[in-house]
């Protein structure tokens, strides 16, 4: 019952990494069904990201992401929760799960993607103390 348990654990720290695997294959279920080959599901799968989430710039090479449709307090809330995922599956107090991670040789890459997740979550939160001071010296309105 225990390893069951370890095992969600670790199934869901990969899960919140990749960010999105539910959506991905409901989309393509969804394309599919409209006689379409996996290749264009794919391709319209990443289109519509670019669509629903991005400008085109002028120079037509680059893309802005809309930032009015994902909020920094929504982003960083997630990362944050990832981020308590990592420290709590690398704890090495929790013996039974510091053992697994051992047997498997998981520790070297669950540690280095828990970097990864750490830098991200501290560039959020840069950006959302700038945007805190960009308001209090009134350069952004609140």
């Amino acid at each position: 019952m225990k390893r069951i348990a370890i095992i969600a654990v670790l199934a869901l720290c990969m899960g919140i990494v990749s960010c999105g695997p539910t959506y991905k294959s409901e989309f393509m279920e969804s394309c599919k069904k409209d006689s379409n080959t996996e290749k264009q599901c794919t391709v319209a799968f990443h289109y519509a990201d670019r669509l629903f989430f991005t400008h085109e710039n002028p120079d037509g090479k680059e893309y802005t992401v809309i930032t009015s449709l994902v909020t920094t307090e929504e982003v960083e809330k997630k990362i944050k929760q990832g981020k308590d995922d990592f420290d709590a599956v690398l704890d090495y107090k929790n013996q039974e799960l510091a053992s697994y991670i051992g047997t498997h040789n998981l520790r070297k890459p669950l540690e280095h993607r828990g970097e990864v997740v750490s830098l991200i979550h501290s560039r959020v939160l840069t950006a959302k103390l700038g945007t805190k001071f960009d308001q209090a010296m009134g350069k952004v309105s609140s």
